[in-house]
């Protein structure tokens, strides 16, 4: 039998990584049937073995395209135009929106950190640990923020609150009564654009 072309392998890939994303977040990695993926994704389980052999290397691939287009959203908010206030908010603003339209992905990043075994976690440390760095770099060499401030600290929050608040779905709505988007910005605005250091 013929391998499919290089373009029909990279839309099944595709559409695997979506229903794959999706069915993981809402039913996680045990309860996930690689049958259910293949159906979602309008192809038999052996088509799905053909692209990834295992259920563990189809959710770490999960992991790793959630992060590579994060880190697309987030690089570009970085390099744009504009002053720094204007790039630190299209980058808080990138991230919320990178999650809010990707609920899934919350869930799954949100159950990586807190599951010490769980197949996902050697990309999250490969992948996120370096993206982390990255902002907090470009936020230390762009930024005069106040003394009292750790940066690392401020990233962790906001991460940690927007994870929590997409992850959440309606709940977000009784915890957070808010709906603005990016929640954290005041926060972020306060630590890193002050004028006056105390």
């Amino acid at each position: 039998m013929a391998r499919p072309s290089k373009q029909l392998s990279e839309d099944t890939v595709n559409r695997l990584l979506e229903g794959a994303e999706r069915l993981f977040a809402l039913h996680g990695i045990k309860a996930t049937r690689l049958e259910d993926v293949a159906t979602s994704a309008g192809i038999s389980r052996p088509s799905l073995l053909y692209h990834f052999a295992s259920k563990d290397l189809l959710y770490e691939g999960v992991v790793q395209r959630i992060f590579e287009a994060l880190a697309l959203a987030l690089g570009g908010a970085m390099t744009g135009e504009g002053d720094f206030e204007s790039r630190i908010f299209n980058v808080v603003n990138g991230f919320s929106a990178f999650l809010a339209a990707r609920p899934d992905a919350s869930a799954i990043l949100l159950r990586e950190l807190i599951s010490p075994e769980g197949p996902g976690r050697r990309r999250l440390v490969e992948l996120g640990g370096p993206l982390i760095d990255e902002v907090e770099s470009w936020i230390v060499s762009n930024s005069r923020f106040r003394p009292d401030v750790t940066v690392r600290s401020l990233l962790m929050h906001v991460v940690s609150d927007t994870l929590l608040r997409n992850g959440t779905g309606e709940l977000k709505d009784v915890f957070w009564k808010t709906n603005a988007e990016p929640a954290s910005w005041p926060l972020v605005k306060a630590m890193l654009l002050a004028k006056d250091t105390p």
